[in-house]
């Protein structure tokens, strides 16, 4: 089985019925990852998915493209803030409380070779220090590379952590 390893850092969709998804595709050189828009511009994503770039292509679930500037990078958190202009997709809401065990959660990310693809699982462990991150969360649900800073979302569609990791058994 897959385990993700997911960051407690956390969104609900506003009222936006014609927009895309508020996930995106993150392209820097030959690798990707996945990321989420909170708003106004800014996306969320793991700090090791755009590592020391200062600009990162993002993709939306409508195929459009546009670049978008790194504004920070927190490695300890292995979380990132970036700034486009001119992107049109949902926002989601951020919901920085640590979720239950046993929450019903589901992400969406961009796997491999394939795009925005959506699975569900649930919270099965505290959030506390594991490894390299300060601060993350257990959950059995599918991941895997590629997925890595994409949302992962409550039962209300409030993002609840990024996927920052795998274990692989």
């Amino acid at each position: 089985p897959i385990i993700a390893c997911l960051i407690g850092v956390a969104a609900t969709f506003a009222n936006q019925p014609d927009l895309p998804s508020p996930a995106v595709r993150i392209q820097v050189g030959p690798g990707h990852g996945s990321g989420v828009h909170i708003g106004n511009g800014y996306i969320i994503t793991a700090a090791h998915v755009v590592t020391d770039n200062k600009t990162v292509e993002i993709k939306t679930e409508d195929g459009k493209t546009v670049e978008a500037a790194v504004l920070w990078t927190n490695k300890d958190a292995d979380v990132a803030l970036l700034s486009v202009e001119g992107l049109s997709v949902k926002a989601a809401t951020l919901d920085c409380r640590d979720p239950a065990v046993g929450t019903h959660i589901h992400a969406t990310g961009n796997p491999l070779s394939l795009e925005f693809i959506r699975t569900w699982g649930r919270v099965a462990s505290t959030a506390t220090k594991r490894g390299p991150w300060t601060k993350a969360f257990i959950a059995d649900i599918s991941a895997a590379g590629g997925m890595s800073g994409g949302p992962v979302y409550d039962a209300r569609n409030r993002v609840v952590g990024i996927i920052v990791g795998v274990a692989v058994r």
